[in-house]
């Protein structure tokens, strides 16, 4: 600060021309990274790119990931180019060098399969496995990873006992600070279904009832199971109304199971009015609903779930 001041210029740019400094003189490496920070930050993306492809040639670790994974940013799903298959090679290369986050990345890569690579469950579950276990900050994402691989029985035998707690963890961290996030909101799905249906932990429908209220806003299949909990009276006291409510929420946004629930709800009066002409109707949406539901690619992260549900 206090050569920012003899010099004229702001402390962001004194910092950036130390930062050239180091590297112009020194040939300091980290300095190339550092440089490509301050730029990504102020939103200057291409020459951030540009410094951190020099910095990946040399053989920086941190470089090597950042331009590994611009290079792969098409997009899950789509078809690996040149410039992917390169991206690939560098996160090879940082992940060689130690860097966790290229370790974790192609983790996922080796799970979903990458251009003319096919998928490797059991190789992306031992990946995620060593990932787990170096108390790094990557540690508990591929806690995670690890848990729906052994609660689906996906690249490792079935063994949700592992996966229970490894949920737990993952829910207790991160429920409160990202609850709007995928793999989250996945974990808490999880949970309810292992404590409803006694899979790898003591049933108690009270804990399931717990884990879904925490998601049912945002997440249609909770929903979808918090309002039977409410028409079953499983876990909580039996409302009809409220599961009423609950599934018609879900119904709104093309969600077909809530719809043939509704259907049933119409026929039996069940928290409505009965109504056989509105429980056809119902049916009949769930129907089209079906036909015309989103199937996730195999690269998607909620795939897994889509193939239970």
């Amino acid at each position: 600060l206090r050569m920012a001041a003899v010099t004229g210029l702001g402390a962001d740019e004194e910092h950036l021309q130390t930062l050239h400094n180091m590297w112009e003189t020194h040939r300091f490496l980290p300095a190339l990274y550092e440089i490509g920070l301050f730029y990504d930050k102020r939103g200057e993306s291409v020459t951030a790119m540009e410094y951190f492809k020099i910095g990946a040639e040399e053989g920086n670790a941190d470089c090597q990931h950042e331009f590994g994974m611009s290079l792969l940013s098409s997009g899950e799903g789509v078809p690996l180019d040149a410039e992917g298959a390169r991206g690939v090679v560098l996160l090879e290369h940082a992940a060689k060098q130690g860097h966790l986050e290229a370790e974790y990345q192609l983790a996922k890569l080796t799970y979903t399969g990458y251009g003319e690579t096919p998928g490797d469950e059991a190789k992306a579950y031992r990946m995620f496995l060593s990932i787990s276990e170096s108390g790094s900050r990557f540690a508990i994402m591929a806690k995670y990873e690890v848990a729906m691989a052994c609660f689906h029985g996906i690249g490792t035998q079935l063994d949700p006992e592992r996966a229970v707690p490894l949920f737990d963890e993952f829910c207790h961290r991160y429920m409160e600070r990202y609850p709007d996030s995928d793999e989250v909101l996945e974990a808490a799905y999880c949970l309810g279904w292992a404590y409803s249906t006694g899979r790898g932990v003591q049933q108690s429908w009270e804990q399931a009832v717990k884990y879904w209220e925490k998601g049912a806003t945002r997440d249609l299949e909770m929903c979808h199971a918090l309002a039977k909990a409410y028409s079953r009276g499983t876990g909580v006291a039996q409302n009809h109304a409220k599961a009423h409510e609950m599934w018609q929420l879900a119904a709104r946004s093309e969600h077909s199971p809530s719809c043939v629930e509704l259907g049933y709800a119409a026929l039996e009066g069940r928290g409505t009015p009965k109504d056989e002409t509105m429980a056809i109707d119902w049916w009949r949406k769930a129907l089209e609903m079906y036909d015309r539901r989103p199937v996730p690619p195999p690269s998607h992260r909620c795939h897994r779930r889509f193939l239970y549900v």
